[in-house]
């Protein structure tokens, strides 16, 4: 019985790395990104400095910068636009949104601010309560108007 403890507890672990590794994004470099990936995002964005590239659950990640606006594209495996994220800076955050976020969540702060480009545009607030903790993210439309809460 004592060594079949050991088995299982060995085959837990092991699980649990494999499942641990599998959620975090693979670096990779330039040459190991195909080639309809690479296409894809030079076609859209044929300015952008690309600073790394990475994998995760098939698609692919790139982290870029545009005339000093970071950013990341994901693009499927066979070279499909899913999104891409702008991070602004949250002095831009438009009116409308900052009354609405003083009006609704008084007692929260934004940690981040980004545009994210999909099917259409949206700023995207992630805020907090608790020290450093992302609690949800708002989406706002390109006019401010607010659309859906996120978890």
């Amino acid at each position: 019985m004592d060594l079949f403890i050991k088995k299982l507890s060995l085959f837990i672990v092991f699980f649990t790395l494999f499942a641990i590794q599998a959620q975090v994004p693979k670096v990779l470099t330039v040459e190991e990104v195909p080639f309809f990936v690479q296409k894809t995002l030079r076609d859209l964005y044929p300015s952008v400095e690309i600073l790394e590239w990475s994998e995760f659950s098939g698609n692919y990640i790139a982290k870029v910068r545009s005339q000093d606006s970071p950013g990341r594209i994901n693009v499927t495996g066979g070279g499909s636009f899913i999104s891409s994220e702008w991070d602004l800076e949250t002095k831009y955050l438009p009116s409308k949104i900052s009354i609405y976020m003083k009006e609704n969540y008084p007692k929260y702060k934004i940690i981040r601010l980004f545009v994210e480009k999909k099917a259409q545009s949206n700023y995207v607030v992630e805020l907090y309560k608790k020290k450093g903790k992302l609690n949800k993210s708002l989406v706002f439309s390109l006019n401010g108007d607010f659309l859906e809460e996120r978890k």
